[in-house]
């Protein structure tokens, strides 16, 4: 597994204390991570390393973890999630953080928007149409996405639902409209004409299995032995 450029850029960033935060629990489960997170990039680990450095920023979401899970995503080929966590770098840095990594950052942006494809909603019929893209909701503003196979799907009441799988290359911008067909409209059972003639045997019978028993004087003619079937 290569670790290239962006892996040895990933081990050279540290965690820096923030004062007294420094002391609390969040800050050390955070630090934890970071170092393992690290330690696993220097042995060659770096698929290890992005748990790590997630689970570091969960517990405090420094910048400095989110650049540094940028260029292990990069390193890792995984352009798409890495976009996402410099683009998360940029909206959260402080002004040293920016100063440190911004030329870096931008370049990197560059690149990997050069290796990834937009899938975005086009027209939607009908309107209300809800169309989901690799398990999330597909909004106006799309989503950047690796090369190669995805999965939309796509469903509103009363239209047959639909799936589509297809492959996207670098590069390219991929417009997702939708047709659903409705679903065929089935004449009411209160309508069809057999619907009255069926009820209205089924009350006469069972009115009359009702009232006979209650209007008998006599007896029942007895119905002979039972016979069993052969």
């Amino acid at each position: 597994m290569r670790t290239g450029a962006a892996m040895v850029a990933c081990v050279a960033l540290a965690m820096r204390s923030g004062g007294a935060l420094a002391q609390d629990a969040a800050f050390s489960e955070a630090r934890s991570q970071f170092e393992q997170a690290v330690a696993a990039v220097q042995a060659g680990r770096p698929a290890d390393a992005v748990g790590l450095f997630e689970r570091s920023y969960a517990a405090r979401a420094a910048p400095v973890v989110a650049v540094n899970l940028a260029y292990c995503l990069r390193g890792l080929g995984r352009f798409g999630e890495a976009r996402t966590w410099y683009l998360r770098f940029l909206d959260t840095a402080t002004p040293e953080d920016l100063e440190r990594h911004r030329s870096t950052v931008r370049a990197h942006l560059e690149e990997v928007s050069h290796r990834l494809a937009q899938v975005t909603a086009g027209d939607r019929a009908p309107t209300d149409v809800s169309v989901v893209f690799e398990g999330a909701a597909l909004g106006t503003e799309g989503r950047w996405v690796d090369p190669g196979e995805h999965r939309a799907t796509a469903s509103a009441p009363g239209y047959i639902p639909a799936e589509l799988r297809f492959v996207v290359r670098a590069g390219e911008v991929v417009r997702l409209s939708t047709q659903l067909s409705p679903v065929a409209t089935a004449t009411p059972i209160t309508r069809r004409w057999w619907f009255w003639t069926v009820l209205g045997v089924g009350v006469a019978g069972l009115a009359t299995a009702v009232l006979v028993p209650l209007l008998q004087t006599d007896p029942p003619p007895y119905p002979g032995p039972e016979v069993p079937l052969p």
